[in-house]
Order: C-alpha cells, then structure tokens, then sequence
C-alpha cells in the first residue's frame, strides 16, 4: 500500500512554476536563434518608443556612480596623513629649537662652561653636543628671557 501511494504522489505531481517564461521554464534552453548584434542580447524598442529600464538598473548605475566619485574624491582629496598633520608642529617646533640654537650659539660663555662641565666627568663636548642642547633648552630660553 505504501508503494502504491508513493507511486500515485510522483504522477500526481505538480511542477512547482517556471511556466510564465517562454519555452518553458527558466533553466530550459533560450528561444533565440543566433546573435542579433545587440548588447545583451536585447532587441531594440520599436521605432519612437524609448527602452524601458530594468528594475535593477536605476539602482545599479546608481550605486556605481557614487562609488566612482567616491574613488576620485578620495585619491584626489586633501592630504590625510600622519607626516601631513604633524608637518606644521614639526615645523614650529624646529623654529622653536633654531632659536634656542642661535641663543646658544651666540653666548660663547654658556658654550665654555658646558665644554669644561662635560670634560670633567670625562666625555668629549662635541660628541654630546646635542645631548647638551637639549638638556639646556630651558636653561637657554630662561637666559634669553632675562636678556630681553
């Protein structure tokens, strides 16, 4: 009996759509014969009429329009990067220590007493040159402030 009913449930099967597209359903071979020299295979609205788009396409070409000015704005928009943003405190800061420098350049005494401080614990002054302009920028700035 279980045989016989599972029998009469394939015969009595009903395909399950597919049956609106021309020449059966969707996966079944195409009814076009040959190539028509049209993009996609599409024939051309008749003479006066305009081509209706597709559903997908407004937003397609849509979507693909944004991104394309995207692109272009970010490859060609300003100067994001980290070197870009420190850039002017770098500068500034340079500046800042070009002045030092000057200061310390200009006061030979500072110069010589630094010299003979870094003979004393045994190390070659021009060797620790920077070393000492950076430990001394305030002793500098707060010499240069006094003077003016």
């Amino acid at each position: 009996m279980l045989k016989r009913a599972s029998l009469q449930a394939l015969r009595h099967l009903r395909p399950k759509g597919g049956h609106g597209w021309p020449g059966g359903s969707f996966w079944s071979e195409g009814t076009q014969t040959g190539r028509n020299g049209f993009p996609f295979g599409e024939s051309p609205p008749p003479p006066g009429q305009a081509r209706k788009w597709e559903s997908w396409e407004l937003p397609t070409y849509t979507a693909l329009g944004t991104g394309a000015l995207m692109a272009f704005f970010i490859a060609n928009g300003p100067d994001n990067t980290l070197q870009a943003w420190a850039r002017p405190i770098a500068e500034k800061e340079l500046a800042e220590e070009d002045e030092i420098f000057e200061a310390y350049a200009a006061d030979s005494a500072a110069q010589e007493a630094k010299a003979a401080a870094l003979r004393a614990v045994g190390k070659h002054p021009d060797r620790y040159y920077d070393a000492v302009l950076m430990r001394n920028e305030f002793e500098v700035l707060k010499a240069k402030a006094a003077a003016s």
